[in-house]
């Protein structure tokens, strides 16, 4: 099984609770979050790191760190990774999918 790494697109489910065990946020009604790993402005970029297809892994943070400053507490997310594609790499470009960037 993969494990994801930067550049890999990843798709994961969520559930995000307060520290009262609100649930405030989930992505297992609709569709999974799709994102590239590692990638700039997205508060799940770095969690995923290293997971594995089909496992779950919960965090805290800070709440100020998810919403604004001036929020408190703290938010615990649980999250399943749903996929993993890993770019093509094409080694005469020796760019990603055989892109050339001249």
């Amino acid at each position: 099984m993969l494990l994801a790494l930067p550049g890999d697109q990843v798709a994961i489910h969520y559930q995000m609770r307060l520290d009262d065990e609100r649930l405030i946020r989930s992505t297992y009604s609709g569709d999974p979050l799709r994102f590239v790993v590692g990638s700039d402005g997205n508060q799940f970029a770095n969690l995923v790191l290293g997971m594995r297809e089909g496992q779950f892994r919960n965090f805290t943070i800070p709440a100020h760190d998810m919403f604004d400053n001036m929020a408190t507490g703290s938010v615990t997310l649980t999250v399943k990774l749903v996929s993993i594609v890993r770019p093509s790499f094409d080694a005469t470009s020796g760019q990603p999918g055989g892109i050339s960037f001249a």
